[in-house]
This record gives C-alpha cells, sequence and structure tokens, in this order.
C-alpha cells in the first residue's frame, strides 16, 4: 500500500534545491551532478527500438510494475528486445546492466516462477587481481528479485577463492519512458524532454525524470545501499560497490527502483527491508490464494500446471482507479480489455467468484455514455481496450478506452448473469441492473430487437479491421480463400447474444421484471431462428464462421462453431453434428482443436487465426463437447502440450501441426506468456470435466458423468463457493468407478451422481 507522508508534490521535490527529511537524507549535491547544462536534442536524448518480438525472457509482475528480463535477468542497454520496468504502459528503466570487477556475469540458473519474484545465481569471469588471475566461478552473485510497492532487489557476494578478493559490482543504468505503443514499433513525431537527475547527498538514492507532452513528469526513484561495502559510487548512470572479501565471506547490496507518475507519493525508499518485503509478497499470494477454489491431485504434473495457471492470475490482476482488472498478457497487453477480462473471469466463475465481481464493476464503470466515431464508443457498449500511456492521454492512440469490439457487450452480459445465478448476489444485481439495462438497449438498436445481427465493419478504416475474437486482418475468409467483406456477422457472437438474452430473462424473472424477461425470451427465439436458416451451410453440414455484408456465407469450417455449443443456438442434432466435426483430425491436431480446419484454403498452422491452436478457443468449446460427446480428449491434450511448456504455462496460442508432425507444439514467436485466458483454461476443463451443478434450493451437488485428467487417480476442490456456502469435495477412483464424497464437515451436503 502507498504510504501517504509528503503533502508535497514530486513535481515541486524535482524543481526543489533541498532534499525532504522523509528520504532520510539530506540534499546538497554537487551542481554538475544535479543540473543539465544545455538540454540536449531528442535525437541524442533519446533512441526506442521497435521491440523484437521473438525472444526468450523472464517477466516478473505484480499489482502495476511488471519487468521484462532477458534470459539472463538483464536490462541491457539499447536492448531490441523490450526489455525493461514497465508502469502503467511506460518503460520506467530501460537499462540494468549488472557487472563483476568490470565484466559480465556467467548465468547459472534464473528461476521467476513465484510471478512476482525471482532468483538469479552468477559467477564471475576470470580477472586479473595483485598480478595473478581469479578463475572463473570463484564468486557467487545471488540476486534476488520481488515486486510489492516497488521492484525490489538484494545482491548477495560470496567469495570462494582461497585468498581475499576486492570485488567490485556495478550496475548501470537508465530510463527512457518509452510508451508501450514506442517499444511495439510505433513512431512519434515528437518526444518530451529529460529533466535534471538529483542525487541525494550521501550518493544512496538518484531520481531520473522525464516531462511529458502533456507536461506530466514522470520519474525513476533508484535507491542503493550496502552497509557492507569499502565504499560506494552513485551517479545519474550508474551505481558502484566496492567490497573486500575474505575466503567464504558474504557482503550485500539492496536497491530499489520506484516509478512515480506526477503528484503520486513517493514510498519511503529505505524503511523497509527485502527480506520484509518478500515476507509482505508471499504472505499477499497466500492471503489470495485462500480466497479462491483451489484444485490439487495425486499426480504433480497436473498440479504443476494448474499452480502455474493460478500464479500467472494472480499476477495479472492489475489495480486502476476503478478496481481490480485483469491484464490480458505480458508483455504487449498488460492493460484492462473487455473481451479478454470476461472470459478469464468466466471461466474462472466457479473457483474465483470475486474475479468476476471486480471485472463486471470495472467494465461497468467503463461502459460507454455517448457516441465518438474515432472511439467506436456507444451508449451502453462495452470496452475493448484501456492505455494509460503519454500516447493516450494525448489521444495519440484511441485506446482510451476503445470500443471497437463486437463481442463483450453480450459476454458481459452472460457474465453477470451467472455470476449473480452462481453467487445468489441479488444485491450486486439490483446495483448494477441500470448498466445492464444500458447494455440491452445498446444491443436491441444494434440488432434492431432480433431482427438483424450483430455486425462490425459498418464504417470504413476502423482501428481493427475484424472485431471478433479472431481480429487479425485475414481471420474472416471464404471458402475460397478470400477475405469476408464487411459489414460481417461472424457467427459466434449471434450465438453470445442469444445466451444473453435467455440469461437476461431468467434474471430478469428473479428481479420480478416479468415483462422484459418475456421480451428478450421473444427476441432470442427470433434470432435463433433465422440463425439457424441463415448460417446452417446444408452441404458444407456445418455452421459458415460470418455472413458477408451482401448475406452470403462464409463457409468454411473454424473453431468459431464451437462457441455455439454451449449457447443453445443450435438444435440439438446441429450440436452433435458440430461437436464431431471439430474431433476430426483435420480440425483436432492431437494438442487442441485448430482455429481453422486443413480442409480450407486459407489454411496455415503457423497463421495467427488460420491453422493455429489457441487454448481459450478450446476452453470456449470444450464445455459444449463434454454435454453433446461421450468423450473429448480437449482436456488430456491441452494438459499434454502444457507439459511440454516451460514451468508447464499455457501460451497465447501454438502452431496446429498434428502430433504425429511435432511431438511437441511449435512455438508461436510473438505469443504472450502469461496470458490471461490461457491461464484459465486448464483450471476451468478440469472443473468442467467433473460435471457439477449445484442447486442452492434443494442444498443438491449434481454430478453428471465425471472425468479426471489421465494419470489423476483423485482430486479434490477446497473452498468451492455454492450459493452462499462453501465446501470441499474428493473424487477419487475406486474399484474401477469415480466416487465423490463431501468434505465439508459442518454441512450436510446431499450428492447425486449419474
Amino acid at each position: 500500500m502507498r504510504r501517504h507522508l509528503l503533502a508535497l508534490s514530486l513535481t515541486s521535490l524535482l524543481a526543489s534545491t533541498i532534499w525532504l527529511p522523509v528520504f532520510a537524507d539530506s540534499f546538497n549535491p554537487a551542481p554538475s551532478q544535479t543540473q543539465l547544462t544545455q538540454e540536449p536534442t531528442l535525437e541524442q536524448e533519446f533512441s526506442i527500438k521497435a521491440a523484437i518480438t521473438d525472444h526468450p525472457r523472464q517477466v516478473i509482475k505484480n499489482g502495476k510494475y511488471f519487468a521484462i528480463l532477458s534470459e539472463t535477468g538483464a536490462l541491457p542497454p539499447s536492448s531490441p528486445y523490450g526489455n525493461g520496468l514497465y508502469k502503467d504502459d511506460t518503460r520506467y528503466l530501460s537499462c540494468w546492466d549488472i557487472s563483476l570487477n568490470g565484466q559480465d556475469t556467467v548465468l547459472l540458473l534464473g528461476d521467476c516462477q513465484k510471478g512476482y519474484a525471482g532468483t538469479f545465481n552468477y559467477a564471475n569471469k576470470p580477472f586479473e587481481q595483485d598480478g595473478h588471475t581469479v578463475p572463473e566461478q570463484s564468486v557467487l552473485l545471488k540476486r534476488e528479485i520481488v515486486i510489492t510497492d516497488a521492484h525490489r532487489e538484494k545482491f548477495t557476494l560470496t567469495n570462494y577463492h582461497r585468498t581475499p578478493l576486492k570485488i567490485e559490482l556495478s550496475i548501470k543504468f537508465d530510463a527512457d519512458y518509452a510508451d508501450m505503443f514506442e517499444v511495439r514499433g510505433q513512431k512519434r513525431s515528437k518526444r518530451g524532454k529529460r529533466m535534471a537527475t538529483k542525487l541525494s547527498k550521501d550518493r544512496d538514492l538518484v531520481i531520473l525524470s522525464y516531462k511529458g507532452l502533456d507536461d506530466k513528469i514522470m520519474s525513476t526513484k533508484i535507491g542503493m545501499r550496502s552497509f557492507s561495502a569499502k565504499s560506494h559510487e552513485l551517479n545519474a548512470k550508474e551505481g558502484k560497490f566496492t567490497f573486500e572479501l575474505q575466503p567464504h565471506q558474504t557482503a550485500w547490496v539492496q536497491t530499489t527502483v520506484e516509478a512515480i507518475f506526477d503528484n503520486e507519493e513517493p514510498i519511503r525508499t529505505f524503511e523497509s527491508g527485502f527480506a520484509s518485503e518478500q515476507d509482505k509478497a508471499d504472505q499477499s499470494y497466500r492471503e489470495w490464494l485462500r480466497s479462491v477454489a483451489c484444485i490439487k491431485t495425486n499426480d504433480p504434473d497436473t498440479n504443476k500446471i494448474i499452480e502455474r495457471s493460478y500464479r500467472d492470475l494472480y499476477m495479472l490482476r492489475l489495480p486502476t482507479a476503478h478496481g481490480v482488472a485483469v491484464a490480458a498478457g505480458i508483455p504487449w497487453y498488460a492493460v484492462p480489455f473487455g473481451r479478454d477480462q470476461i472470459i478469464t473471469a468466466w471461466k474462472m466463475l466457479p473457483l474465483m467468484p470475486d474475479m468476476a465481481r471486480d471485472v463486471i464493476s470495472l467494465l461497468a464503470f467503463h461502459m460507454g455514455t455517448t457516441s465518438d466515431t474515432n472511439r467506436e464508443e456507444e451508449p451502453g457498449r462495452i470496452m475493448h481496450e484501456l492505455r494509460s500511456g503519454e500516447m493516450a492521454r494525448l489521444k495519440e492512440i484511441p485506446f482510451v478506452p476503445y470500443y471497437g469490439t463486437v463481442d463483450a457487450t453480450p459476454l458481459f452480459l452472460i457474465l453477470f448473469t451467472d455470476y449473480c445465478k452462481q453467487t445468489n448476489d441479488l444485491n450486486f444485481a439490483k446495483e448494477h441492473w441500470d448498466k445492464v439495462k444500458r447494455a440491452l438497449a445498446y444491443l436491441d438498436a444494434e440488432s434492431d430487437f432480433g431482427k438483424k445481427y450483430l455486425v462490425y465493419g459498418k464504417v470504413a478504416n476502423q482501428a481493427l479491421s475484424n472485431q471478433g475474437w479472431k481480429d487479425s486482418g485475414d481471420s474472416i475468409t471464404n471458402m475460397d480463400g478470400s477475405l469476408g467483406r464487411p459489414p460481417i456477422a461472424v457467427c459466434e457472437v449471434q450465438g453470445y447474444l442469444y445466451k444473453a438474452w435467455l440469461n437476461v430473462a431468467d434474471l430478469a424473472e428473479v428481479l420480478q421484471e416479468k415483462e422484459e424477461a418475456a421480451r428478450y425470451r421473444k427476441q432470442a427465439a427470433l434470432l435463433k431462428e433465422r440463425f439457424n436458416h441463415d448460417f446452417w451451410d446444408s452441404e458444407l453440414k456445418f455452421p459458415a464462421i460470418a455472413l458477408n455484408g451482401d448475406g452470403s456465407r462464409c463457409s468454411v469450417v473454424s473453431s468459431n462453431a464451437g462457441h455455439l455449443l454451449f449457447t443453445g443456438i443450435l438444435s440439438a442434432e446441429r450440436n452433435k453434428i458440430v461437436s464431431a466435426r471439430l474431433q476430426e483430425p483435420d480440425m483436432f491436431s492431437g494438442f487442441g482443436i485448430r482455429t481453422l480446419a486443413m480442409t480450407a484454403k486459407a489454411y496455415n498452422p503457423m497463421s495467427y487465426h488460420n491453422g493455429t491452436v489457441w487454448p481459450h478457443d478450446n476452453c470456449m468449446i470444450a464445455p459444449g463437447l463434454i454435454k453433446t460427446s461421450e468423450k473429448t480428449d480437449v482436456l488430456n491434450a491441452l494438459l499434454a502440450a502444457a507439459n511440454t511448456q516451460d514451468q508447464g504455462r499455457l501460451p497465447e496460442l501454438y502452431c496446429g501441426f498434428s502430433r504425429e508432425e511435432a511431438k511437441t507444439p511449435l512455438r508461436y514467436p510473438v505469443s504472450c506468456a502469461p496470458q490471461a485466458w490461457a491461464a484459465a483454461t486448464i483450471p476451468n476443463l478440469v472443473f468442467e470435466n467433473l460435471g457439477l451443478n449445484y442447486f442452492s434450493s434443494r442444498n443438491e451437488i449434481h454430478v453428471h458423468k465425471p472425468q479426471l485428467p489421465l494419470n489423476v487417480d483423485w482430486l479434490e476442490i477446497e473452498n468451492l463457493q455454492a450459493g452462499d456456502k462453501k465446501i470441499s469435495l474428493r473424487f477419487s477412483k475406486e474399484a474401477g468407478k469415480l466416487r465423490v464424497l463431501n468434505l465439508t464437515s459442518n454441512m450436510d451436503l446431499k450428492i447425486i451422481q449419474n
């Protein structure tokens, strides 16, 4: 939690010639170190390279901060890989380069599995001292990182040489305050200016600053201390610590990097030690874990994948001025999205209902209120993407927020109604019912009360040419491989709308809104009839992926149709046809269902949306497969894919080559990892395969055809919310059957299994 200790703004602090006592140091630096004698040109001051997205990286995130590190944990100067410490879509640290005795270190091990923390172990390269060569691996440098209210590091040096050593630890640093869109390659004709660097009298604190074109000041406050160093130096670019270590003697350095925007209150840099901050971060994760439903099994591999999913979902939580969001993915999309948050929260709803509540509240706050062509905002519309960097503040980009998404609004209603149904939180339903009505009014207008489809592309040159979840420019194709022609109606969005209306009708009944309930059931029925006539291709025996602007079908076999299975917009017979077709070899790779069938002309297993496998896409499809198929292998296919990935983390997507062609999924180069809806996939599918339904009025759990993952003999779910109660269940294989046991000692729960 940020401590409110200063009444003086950061702007005043940076302009001041006195270092305030709150930082525990008096400020009286040499003029040459605190003032810039001449403002350099923009070209000299900033040289921002567009990031090469395909590269190994380590990621640490907590709260608003996230660090994109090289494979060795560094932020090398002039890196083309987007490395840096970020906050609010801005890079506050672009260089953090570590050396021992003037040389690079040798990485022994790097571990960032906690998500909010990491540890790197390095050894020295050979160096000369006192006329002899000190061999490599004589000095161990242990570097620990944790992110809490700032980015903190602890460096521990140990001399394993037989003789005393003089060791210099150097940390070079810099900040370019690049907007994330600049890091991604967007050029700007003009940037702000770097401000004078500030140094404390004791040379243990330095502040780098930049004044944006909007006159907002962004500052990087760096603290460095060591009580065991023989000497230390700190200037505007580098911190140096010199140690004289006896054999097996240890010394340490602690650093803190804080990103401060404009008038934010800075923390007390040296008030808290590294160990206490690490304990604080660990405790925060443990408390969050106790608030959600947890899954554990007898299989270590399955447990590892589930734990990775939970840690990723925890680290992707993003505090905002209007509630906790879920960042879509790191590194490029660590901001609130509409569709991504909704799907993630909806898939985790049985296990993490508080996440759904947070997402609903945040998106309701940002719901459209006016008509704005540039941002595609309309009253009642749910946003697509919200950015907060300098380019967004100056409206150089439209994401402030941007509303160009065709599916976020019906999905919002599905999430809202399902949350209210699961938790029986009718007070929340009543509190937000006006927002529900605004969203419904928007959808009514767009669909002409069910007489038309939800479409996009009615206006040329919109920011996104495709506005469903497959939003790349070539993702909607006709049978001959040509692109869909706008305005486009994608199939799954009509299914979302159908389910949203039915869900709203059910909730309206509970809230005594009888007329509203009847109206939306009528609109849903009308939509279903029209959809089955217009979208079903009798020759293909499959729904078209979309309708072109002239009403003709984009008749290709795609994963989009799989989303229809959970909505109910297709008949039971057609659900079975679609389920079977999606599991044929040209759609099912062995590592999941492809986005497009191999038989399609546009198929390419390395294309973003035309042949790859997206875990979340499979997660949207699988519940329908479970209900309509005797058996589906989607869960085990995705578990097999996750077992081949670093830390068991499913990426955003991977290539669609078959399991016979490639024994492990081929990497898609620019895939985000961690990524929110990919992280939600495995926990959701494990839960869905258990076939659970809770009926609060009868205090009954119905279990329909439960299935456990391969290699799992027993599974327990603890702290599962059912209505206003928390329950725990155990599933175990006994004598060839799967038995379900109530572990909730203080609750008389009836379990009906079939």
